[in-house]
């Protein structure tokens, strides 16, 4: 067996064929190879240095070619694959050039090393993920760098993926999908609680009529209780997000064309949904916003698998006039809506959330089936939770179908005054306020923000934040620093309630 070593020198070569030769590239050596690199059994490289490379990358070694080395390969031509018998394991791996370069095989980027800390750097080029997994070793959120690089998923059987290995590293894992007509998509995931280890992140587009619905992890055969179940208001894209530690909690943005698959009716937001694997759709979680056009943000997620996006904050098939939850002085609830039309409406459910994640039935009520005219409803909360309830009215039709209103909240605690609670909490981009008021009286109380000096950073009336419910009530991180922070809520004589809030 030979072993070549690489000076601190510039090396030319037209092709390179490593046939059971180990090779060491040592810091500030670079080997340019103005076409194909092809390693045969038994090659290893040590690389400490830089390999450029302007053809294809073909691994046959029988290993993962540079195993912990930390070194630099640079792809810099036009088209160009990598691909071989044997997955490679790169460390910084650069894609410039023109063209396209292509996964023929599975491949890492991030390093072989315990500590894995290369980098993929996309410039002004596209990774062609092709019916391969690109897994990432490097757990921190700079893995991925993308100047004006993209990768293409867009397999209708998810089999083109990203394995992001980011363990419990916090921030905005940001994985920089791009669609057919070459407008940017990206998927980004951030750690709230727990250790996910493995993300791995597909997405797909779909014809105007949603389909072909995912086959492959997940079998979906109904688009009826995505939103209202119309084609119309669906984003034409499915998402396959799933990680190795299921009780993983984070945050996730998903990202569309909004000029080619945007809902094209609907009113309200758009909200992320999640396939149960089974027969049906879950319902939307309530901490979602649309920070931007062609984007959504879904806080607080405990739930992974195949995703779609509808429109409508209360996709309910009747015009629901109000919905609202009142603390009574004996300290039970009344519950009350109130209708302006229904179509084939058999029943309401009222649900009930100390979270306003998890929800459990607090009754049932008979709806109208088909109405025309205005129609009050109400049901009484005898047993409410201690401190903070959520609520929320979950319509089901004759046909078996149902979809939720938005959530509303009272807080059972003290003499009834006004009261406040902040989810989620820590807060990474968006959190809500609930008060145990109607919107109308809310709208009278303003709401205080502090940092530990005691310095005001947000001082507001509640009726100026967006409205998420009756009475919940929305605002941005925007320039918050990560720390500790300090809520009041008041009114026009005295402190009501206050408490601490987490910025992450």
């Amino acid at each position: 067996m030979m072993k070549l070593v690489a000076v601190p020198l510039t090396s030319f070569a037209q092709l390179l064929t490593n046939s059971n030769v180990a090779i060491t590239t040592t810091a500030g050596t670079q080997i340019t190879v103005k076409g194909d690199i092809a390693n045969m059994p038994g090659t290893t490289i040590d690389n400490s240095g830089t390999i450029d490379l302007s053809g294809d990358w073909i691994n046959n070694s029988g290993n993962n070619c540079f195993g912990i080395s930390t070194g630099t390969v640079i792809f810099n031509g036009a088209n160009q694959t990598i691909g071989g018998t044997s997955p490679t394991v790169f460390n910084n791996l650069m894609l410039q050039g023109s063209g396209i370069k292509s996964l023929l095989i599975n491949t890492t980027s991030g390093g072989g090393n315990a500590t894995p800390a290369g980098v993929l750097t996309l410039t002004a080029t596209l990774l062609d993920l092709n019916s391969k997994t690109l897994f990432i070793s490097n757990p921190n959120t700079n893995a991925i760098s993308s100047a004006a690089g993209f990768l293409i998923s867009e397999k209708v059987d998810n089999s083109s993926k990203v394995d992001w290995n980011t363990g419990n590293t916090f921030g905005n894992h940001t994985i920089p999908f791009i669609n057919a007509a070459g407008v940017s998509i990206p998927f980004t995931y951030s750690l709230v609680s727990g250790n996910p280890q493995h993300v791995i992140v597909a997405t797909y587009p779909t014809s105007a009529a949603n389909t072909p619905y995912p086959t492959i992890p997940n079998l979906v055969n109904t688009i009826a209780s995505l939103g209202n179940g119309s084609a119309a208001n669906i984003v034409d894209r499915y998402w396959q997000v799933d990680v190795q530690d299921s009780a993983t909690t984070a945050d996730l943005t998903f990202s569309f064309d909004p000029s080619t698959e945007a809902p094209t009716s609907g009113t309200g937001l758009i909200y992320a949904q999640c396939w149960n694997n089974i027969n049906t759709w879950m319902s939307p979680l309530p901490s979602q916003t649309n920070p931007s056009l062609g984007k959504v943000v879904l806080f607080t997620n405990r739930t992974y698998g195949t995703y779609g996006l509808a429109k409508g904050s209360s996709p309910l098939p009747l015009e629901l006039i109000n919905f609202s939850a009142t603390l009574n002085k004996n300290k039970t609830v009344d519950v009350a809506w109130e209708t302006a039309a229904e179509i084939n409406n058999d029943y309401f459910t009222v649900e009930r959330s100390k979270d306003a994640i998890e929800f459990e039935k607090v009754g049932i009520v008979d709806g109208a089936g088909n109405s025309t005219i205005l129609l009050n409803y109400g049901i009484v909360d005898e047993q409410p939770y201690n401190g903070i309830s959520y609520y929320r009215l979950k319509q089901t039709d004759y046909n078996g179908n149902f979809s939720y209103s938005d959530i509303v909240a009272v807080n059972n605690q003290g003499d009834g005054s006004a009261k406040a609670n902040i989810f989620p909490n820590p807060m990474t981009e968006r959190a809500y306020v609930a008060v145990n008021l109607s919107i109308k009286n809310a709208g009278d109380l303003s709401f205080e923000l502090y940092n530990v000096l005691g310095e005001n950073v947000l001082s507001t009336r509640l009726s100026q934040l967006n409205s998420f419910g009756e009475n919940v009530f929305g605002f941005d991180k925007n320039n918050l620093e990560p720390g500790t922070y300090f809520f009041r809520l008041n009114d026009r004589s005295e402190n009501l309630t206050q408490g601490k809030l987490t910025v992450q």
